[in-house]
């Protein structure tokens, strides 16, 4: 599959490259592409602008610092129809999540909200005693689809949340996440067990 990563950060970095060395065309999208990230190429994938990224993926994973996004995405073309994982998080009070402001500032494309609940050193085949759960929140039941099958390929159980409104809860799930790194450091992830 033709992934592009818009955020080739922490976070982008390992869902990218653990794509990568799963045998997907991975792109990472640079405002400099002509000074990649050697770690990224290294890992068999391609830099290239943001628009071209977008131009050539089926699905884009944005991981970028919410502040930013209107500017890195407004004006971007090509994006109607795709599939857009939503890996942001942001903290505080809004009306709406950010995943649902996230899907009305790009207007006809499929927003998945995921990859938004566990660190970054896990997003590539985590380490524990058992497969973390990936909760997904999306209006498109097929791009949901989609994320699942790319998140089990990186080592996650994935959890159908329910629609984008739900982003708000996995938002919530992302807070959770961060305040026990406090108390317990970042070696953990949550599951939803079933009786």
């Amino acid at each position: 599959m033709k992934v592009g990563i818009i955020g080739s950060g922490k976070v982008g970095g390992a869902i990218g490259i653990g794509l990568a060395k799963r045998g997907h065309a991975v792109v990472f999208s640079s405002r400099d592409p002509l000074n990649p990230r050697a770690e990224l190429l290294a890992a068999g994938a391609q830099v290239r602008s943001v628009q071209e990224t977008v131009h050539g993926a089926e699905v884009l994973v944005v991981a970028l610092p919410w502040n930013i996004l209107p500017e890195v995405l407004g004006g971007l073309k090509g994006l109607e129809g795709k599939i857009l994982i939503d890996a942001t998080n942001r903290f505080g009070s809004f009306d709406k999540s950010a995943g649902e402001e996230l899907a009305a500032l790009v207007p006809g494309v499929r927003v998945v909200k995921a990859f938004n609940t566990i660190g970054f050193e896990h997003m590539d085949a985590p380490a524990f005693a058992e497969k973390p759960t990936m909760l997904l929140a999306g209006n498109d039941a097929e791009a949901k689809q989609t994320v699942a099958r790319l998140a089990q390929e990186l080592g996650f159980e994935p959890l159908d949340a329910g629609p984008l409104s739900s982003s708000a809860a996995l938002e919530a799930v992302a807070r959770a996440w961060v305040g026990l790194t406090r108390a317990i450091g970042r070696n953990f992830a949550f599951r939803i067990l079933q009786g």
